[in-house]
């Protein structure tokens, strides 16, 4: 058998320090929410995050030889109507993602809006467990778009319907002000079904 390399053993190290970090947040924090109020008292929420995301684009790049990696920010506006649907507006921006035509790589921003809902299947068991870990889902559709840099007029703007699928967890450190992680898959439709693209987000999140 192999020895472990000193590199795995550190990002082994790392991760699990990071486990453990998640895991005091979620539990150690004094809840600062009373047992009594309403967590309807509070239906508006906006917030922000920091966006990672990756795709092959196997279909715009034949020499493409792994995942192209962008980066961006999202962020959203909720209302909740009740205890299982919200609506939602969220607009998201990535950056860097590299496609190659010609042997030159090609720099692609990505731009969206998009409107629907976040939905909390787990609501009566949030409720009446812990207010603090709250799962949801999102379900959003809009407009997309892509702009490719390939040099003067050569430029390439494309526009197409965009759906967004989501499922993540908000975990609240007082009443108003929470920790937002997701994970999501953006589904391009028409001219941008080349660009979908998967990710994760982390961020924060305000309850008013």
């Amino acid at each position: 058998m192999s020895p472990v390399s000193p590199v795995s053993l550190q990002s082994t190290r790392r991760l699990a320090t990071l486990c453990v970090v998640g895991f005091g947040l979620v539990i150690a924090v004094p809840p600062a929410i009373a047992d009594d109020e309403d967590r309807f008292a509070r239906p508006g929420a906006v917030g922000a995050a920091f966006v990672y995301a990756g795709d092959d684009y196997d279909d715009l790049d034949a020499q493409s030889g792994g995942t192209d990696d962008g980066y961006g920010g999202t962020f959203w506006m909720t209302y909740r109507f009740n205890q299982w649907v919200a609506s939602q507006v969220r607009g998201d921006y990535i950056k860097g993602f590299e496609v190659s035509f010609g042997g030159d790589d090609v720099d692609t921003q990505y731009g969206q809006g998009t409107l629907g809902a976040r939905l909390f299947p787990l609501a009566p068991f949030t409720e009446s467990i812990d207010d603090r870990v709250e799962p949801f889902v999102d379900l959003t559709g809009g407009i997309g778009h892509v702009d490719r840099n390939l040099g003067g007029r050569a430029d390439k703007k494309q526009y197409g319907f965009v759906a967004r699928f989501a499922a993540g967890a908000d975990v609240w450190l007082t009443a108003s002000i929470g920790i937002e992680l997701s994970a999501f898959y953006n589904l391009g439709t028409g001219r941008l079904f080349d660009y979908s693209y998967f990710g994760g987000t982390a961020g924060v999140t305000y309850r008013f």
